[in-house]
């Protein structure tokens, strides 16, 4: 996702390349290593963005975005959210995650949120 006045926006789809050198706003390591890790990954063999600012939820991440502060990657349900000044383009690899769950655990909680993942088709976007 970026500003709406960034010179990427007019593109359809963003490659990797493109954010070279430019200002990102990203989850912070301590609190989300994982999704954080996913995203440097996709600057190996590139010349990595800079983090100019982190925030913990992607509410905020939003808003620094639409003030211009930088760009970021987020996972693709976040589009769905509306924000004046941000536009979201998906990046030309199209790279995923994935959701890893335990079995059997004794917790009812935990059980019943296994089996509402196990009840969405697979290759849909949540």
């Amino acid at each position: 996702m970026l500003p709406d006045s960034h010179p990427l926006a007019a593109l359809e789809t963003v490659a990797v390349e493109d954010f070279a050198g430019e200002d990102f706003v990203i989850f912070p390591y301590k609190y989300m290593s994982g999704f954080f890790s996913v995203v440097q990954s996709l600057f190996d063999g590139h010349r990595q963005p800079r983090i100019v600012e982190q925030a913990i939820h992607q509410e905020p991440i939003l808003g620094l975005v639409a003030a211009g502060v930088g760009m970021s990657i987020l996972p693709e349900s976040v589009s769905r959210f509306q924000m004046p000044s941000v536009v979201f383009k998906p990046i030309a690899t199209r790279p995923q995650s994935s959701l890893y769950m335990a079995r059997g655990s004794a917790n009812p909680a935990a059980e019943a949120f296994m089996d509402c993942l196990r009840s969405v088709p697979v290759e849909t976007v949540i």
